[in-house]
C-alpha cells in the first residue's frame, strides 16, 4: 500500500519509449494492480518489457537492489531483470520517474479464480519459504532495508513499537480527518504489544507486500515472477504470512495453514509461538490498513480493512 497511484497518458508512455528508443514500440498495454505505480507492458525488438512511472525514485532503486542481491543468494527466486532507471517528465509541480524491466509470463494471483489457486497455493507457499531461506548473514538489524546492508532498529521488537506507539505526528495528522477512530488504534496497540513477547527475533529476509498483485504464476502453478520489493525488511518470516492471510480473497484460501503444513514437512520441525505471531502480524498489518487509508481519506478502503479488523478482536 501507498500514496496514491500515478496517472499517465498511455500516449505519452508510447512517445516517450519511441524517443527513447528510436524505432517503433509495439503492443503497449496497460497492467492492472499495484498501488504505487502506473505500469504498462510492451514490445520491441521481439522482446517484452514492462514500463513502471511514478513520483518517486528511491522505491525503484530498491526494486533494482533487490534484483542485484537477491539473485546473488540465490537465482533461482524470479526478480524480473531491472533494465533501467530514470526521469520520465519533469515540470514546475513534479517529477515522474520510470523503471523499466523484463516482462515474466504468467498471471498475478488476482487474476485467477479461487478454483484455481488451488492448484496454485502450494507454490506459491514454496516460493515464499525459499526467500525466508535466503542468507542475510552479511547484513544487520531489523526493519526496512534501503542498500541491504543494515537497517535502523537494534530489535524487531523495537521496529513495530515505532510504528504503533512512536511517531505522534504521523498519528496526529491520522486523527485530525476524522474517519480513524483513537479508541480502535488503542484497542489494537495493546493487543500488538502483549502478542509481541511471543515473536522471533531472529532475522530473516521478508518481503513485505507477497502474493496477490506482486506474485505471478501460470496454470500449472509454476512462480514465474515475485515483483514489488519496495516494503522488504529483516525480521520475523511469518509477517509475510500474516500478510498473505490478512488480504485473503476468501477465508477458504488459509495461507497460514498452507504454510505451516510445508513448513513442518520440509524442516521436520514446529514454528514456536506461530498462532500468536500470526495474531500479532494481522493485527499490526490490520492496523496499518486502517492508518492508510484513512490518511487518504478512502473511507470505503479504509470501512473494508475495518471490517477485516473487527472480525480477529
Amino acid at each position: 500500500m501507498s500514496i496514491a497511484k500515478t496517472q499517465i497518458d498511455p500516449e505519452k508512455v508510447r512517445i516517450f519509449l519511441d524517443k527513447k528508443f528510436d524505432f517503433k514500440v509495439d503492443n503497449l498495454e496497460f497492467l492492472r494492480g499495484g498501488e504505487f505505480s502506473q505500469a504498462f507492458s510492451y514490445d520491441t525488438r521481439g522482446q517484452s518489457h514492462v514500463i513502471k512511472i511514478r513520483n518517486t525514485r528511491k522505491q525503484f532503486e530498491k526494486e533494482l537492489r533487490a534484483y542485484e542481491s537477491i539473485r546473488e543468494k540465490d537465482n533461482t527466486i524470479p526478480i524480473p531483470r531491472i533494465f533501467d532507471i530514470g526521469l520520465f517528465q519533469e515540470n514546475e509541480n513534479n517529477k515522474l520517474y520510470y523503471c523499466i524491466s523484463e516482462k515474466v509470463e504468467g498471471k498475478i494471483l488476482t487474476d485467477y479464480r479461487y478454483s484455481e489457486l488451488k492448484i496454485i497455493d502450494s507454490f506459491v507457499i514454496r516460493m515464499l519459504i525459499k526467500i525466508h531461506k535466503v542468507d542475510i548473514s552479511d547484513t544487520k538489524n531489523f526493519g526496512s532495508w534501503s542498500k541491504f546492508e543494515q537497517t535502523s532498529y537494534k530489535s524487531w521488537k523495537n521496529y513495530i513499537l515505532d510504528f504503533i506507539n512512536g511517531q505522534k505526528v504521523y498519528w496526529n495528522k491520522i486523527y485530525s480527518n476524522g474517519i480513524f477512530e483513537k479508541e480502535l488504534h488503542q484497542t489494537l496497540s495493546k493487543e500488538i504489544e502483549e502478542l509481541l513477547e511471543y515473536s522471533s527475533e531472529k532475522r530473516y529476509l521478508v518481503h513485505g507486500d507477497y502474493g496477490y498483485d506482486n506474485v505471478l504464476a501460470i496454470p500449472s502453478g509454476e512462480i514465474t515472477g515475485v515483483i514489488d520489493w519496495e516494503n522488504s525488511m529483516f525480521g520475523d518470516f511469518v509477517y509475510d504470512i500474516a500478510w498473505l492471510d490478512f488480504w485473503g480473497f476468501v477465508q477458504e484460501n488459509n495461507y497460514y495453514k498452507i504454510y505451516k503444513r510445508i513448513y513442518e514437512k520440509i524442516y521436520e520441525d514446529k514454528i514456536i509461538n506461530y498462532n500468536e505471531r500470526i495474531r500479532c502480524y494481522r493485527l499490526y498489518i490490520g492496523l496499518g490498513a486502517l492508518a492508510f487509508f484513512s490518511d487518504l481519506s478512502q473511507k470505503k478502503k479504509y470501512l473494508s480493512a475495518k471490517e477485516r479488523v473487527e472480525k480477529l478482536i
